[in-house]
Parts: structure tokens; C-alpha cells; sequence
């Protein structure tokens, strides 16, 4: 449940507004139209509601984890996505080795080395989380962004340069970064340690 859905329930409630108001000069005729546009507006209004409810809700119960201020320390990573990824590990300590936190998220290195992940959407692997994986996309391509010239998380940033210099594609290359940002969670969480690039 990130940003994607709530901007595409807000576009929607946008157009079906737009189009109500428009068929409002149409005839009688017109009014059932306008009855069931007002219908779905009312539909999407409330999944909006919703929506924005449990993202409060997730974020509330985030916050009482030790976890949850080391988490936000590292750039890219914002209170929603942190919150969801306490919510899908759990206890950090369930993984003695970041290699088994990988394999469980399902980012093991095999899915993008030699550049034969192939994927035409967010999907990364069939094994582990879903919405942990979504959320480590979504907090990389952040991470990697760049901000007034500056990338939000200089060293998720050079990681991703650095496969992309290598002829990685641009998923294959952020995959990657995903799962450098995963063992770097690992890391500010076993460790409780905030988050801070090495000199």
C-alpha cells in the first residue's frame, strides 16, 4: 500500500469528478450516469480513507520498535517503508547471517547477476515477501534519486552508478542496490546502530 495506490485513488476520484461535473449539463436522461459516477466517487473516497488509516495505523505500532528510528537514519528509507519492513521481518534476530535475511526477502544475488533478471514490472523473486520486496524497491529508486543534484543516499547512489557502469539495465542494477540496502538494514538493526557512510 505505498504512494502508488493513494496517487492512483486520488486521480480517479480527479476524474470521475471531472466527468460528474461535465455530464451535469446533459439531459434528465443523464442524471443515472451521474448517479453511479457519484457511486464510485464515493467508493474511491472511502478506499482513500482506508487507506490513509492504516498507513497511520502501521505507522503507530512502527514506531514503538527499537527498530524503527535506526531505520528512518538511513536516506531513502521514509516512515511508511520503514514501518512495513519491521511489520514483514519481524525480529531481526530471527536471522543469524545477512545471507539468510536475503534468500528469505528472495534478493539472493542469482536472481541479478549477469544481467538475467528480466522483469517487466516490480516483481523480483517468488520466494519471501512481496510487500518487503516492494518496499525495498521503492526506498532504492528513492535512494538513488537525485535531490537538487544531490543523491538522496550517496552510497546506495555509487553502488547503483557502479552497476550501471558495468552494463547492468537499469532493473538489474537497482535489484542489486536493493539488496545492499537490505544488508545495510540488517546491519543499522543487529547492530543498533544508526546508519552513516564510512570514511
Amino acid at each position: 500500500m505505498g504512494n502508488h495506490n493513494q496517487k492512483w485513488i486520488d486521480n480517479k476520484v480527479e476524474e470521475l469528478m471531472t466527468a460528474a461535473k461535465e455530464s451535469l449539463s446533459y439531459k434528465i436522461a443523464q442524471n443515472s450516469n451521474v448517479r453511479v459516477l457519484k457511486h464510485y466517487i464515493q467508493l474511491l473516497l472511502t478506499q482513500r480513507d482506508i487507506l490513509k488509516d492504516l498507513k497511520t495505523q502501521m505507522t503507530k505500532y512502527a514506531k514503538l520498535s527499537s527498530a524503527f528510528p535506526l531505520l528512518l537514519s538511513i536516506p531513502g528509507v521514509r516512515k511508511l517503508t520503514a514501518a512495513s519492513i519491521i511489520g514483514e521481518i519481524g525480529d531481526i534476530h530471527r536471522f543469524p547471517t545477512t545471507k539468510q535475511l536475503v534468500a528469505y526477502v528472495g534478493l539472493d544475488p542469482s536472481v541479478y547477476q549477469s544481467g538475467r533478471f528480466k522483469a517487466t514490472n516490480n516483481k523480483i523473486s517468488k520466494r519471501g515477501s512481496t510487500y518487503l520486496r516492494k518496499s525495498l524497491y521503492q526506498a532504492t529508486t528513492a535512494s538513488v534519486r537525485k535531490v537538487k543534484g544531490k543523491p538522496n543516499n550517496q552510497l546506495l547512489y555509487d553502488y547503483y552508478t557502479q552497476k550501471r557502469d558495468q552494463g547492468k539495465p537499469y532493473k538489474v542494477a537497482i535489484i542489486a542496490t536493493a539488496n545492499k540496502l537490505l544488508r545495510t538494514i540488517y546491519g543499522v538493526w543487529k547492530n543498533n546502530e544508526f546508519f552513516e557512510i564510512k570514511q
